[in-house]
């Protein structure tokens, strides 16, 4: 039998043993991924692992002495010592990064912290919202009504007042999606700490070390480490840079939620029995302010935020599977607008 051979004999059965193995970690999915240890100990079992299935091949092809087993073995084994090389440099600059940048502190704990901030924040403005949209539709309803026999008159001098009632309506459908854009981008963070860390990144780590399951072990490597490692960490830059610079997290907020509470004033003052059209059209000003600070918010946090960070993860996916030997097209994505 020929090298060639050999390799095209496991590579009938890579499918069945690669869904097998995913049909078995899927089955403790529902469990605490620290059960499981960190993922720097699942990895370094990955490579004992396999160091100790090729040694064992080797010592048969030696013993039994069937050269193709010998050869195979040889070539495995510099793979392993490359990978070894790779996960050590890997594992010590995640570690630089999360003690000078997050004082210790693990990347997707730190990330969710985080998103867990915004989503609170966008909650209160959400909160201040409707007790301002249920003050200024009650008040644009507002109307003082005279009847003497048949004949009658309304008055409604607060009607003016609906159109901020619909701007502000406007404004909770564009808040609503940065929350299902955060609560996205969590799911993100929370499936990546156990699917991408716990279970891709072992998997790669362990297939990249044989020839006929190499390209298979690269591709999850690279996936694990863009959406296990990459992400997170774009998300807390991302919220350091809208932070410090801009002020975006505190600012904002506070901002919106006080500009609420003067609509709110202003559409309490109105008067149906008068047309104060200039203090109506102020009101209207004031909300069409605050429905821009409203947007500038939500797309810094949350739709911008995640667009650069997965933008820059399926970057990396495709650079990194490339020189890992299992090259990613991503290029279906230039048919979004």
């Amino acid at each position: 039998m020929k090298y060639q051979d050999f390799q095209n004999l496991f590579k009938s059965k890579l499918k069945m043993t690669f869904f097998v193995l995913l049909i078995l970690v899927s089955l403790t999915f529902a469990a605490d991924p620290a059960d499981y240890g960190s993922w720097q100990l699942l990895t370094f079992l990955a490579l004992v692992i396999s160091s100790v299935l090729i040694t064992v091949a080797y010592i048969f092809g030696n013993v039994a002495s069937i050269q193709i087993i010998q050869i195979a073995a040889k070539s495995e084994i510099k793979e392993i010592i490359m990978t070894v090389i790779l996960v050590g440099m890997f594992v010590i600059f995640i570690g630089l990064i999360e003690n000078v940048m997050i004082d210790g502190e693990d990347l997707q704990t730190e990330a969710m912290g985080r998103t867990g901030h915004d989503i609170a924040q966008l909650n209160i403005v959400l909160e201040n919202l409707f007790g301002s949209s249920n003050v200024v539709g009650k008040t644009a309803s507002t109307s003082a009504s005279c009847y003497f026999k048949s004949t009658g008159f309304s008055l409604s001098g607060c009607a003016g007042l609906s159109p901020v009632s619909t701007l502000i309506n406007t404004m909770s459908n564009t808040i609503f999606i940065g929350l299902l854009d955060l609560s996205a981008q969590a799911i993100i963070i929370q499936s990546g700490e156990f699917w991408m860390l716990h279970v891709m990144l072992p998997l790669g780590v362990f297939f990249r070390c044989f020839a006929f399951t190499r390209k298979i072990g690269g591709a999850l490597i690279a996936i694990g480490i863009g959406f296990g490692i990459v992400f997170p960490l774009s998300i807390i830059l991302i919220d350091n840079i809208l932070h410090e610079p801009f002020g975006y997290n505190d600012d904002i907020p506070d901002d919106v939620s006080s500009g609420f509470h003067a609509i709110s004033n202003s559409a309490e003052s109105c008067d149906p029995y008068e047309f104060d059209y200039t203090s109506i059209n102020g009101t209207m000003q004031e909300t069409l302010g605050l429905g821009g600070l409203v947007v500038k918010y939500v797309m810094m946090i949350s739709i911008l935020s995640t667009a650069i960070s997965l933008l820059l993860v399926l970057g990396l996916i495709s650079v990194s599977a490339g020189a890992l030997g299992s090259p990613i097209n991503i290029s279906m994505l230039e048919r979004f607008r």
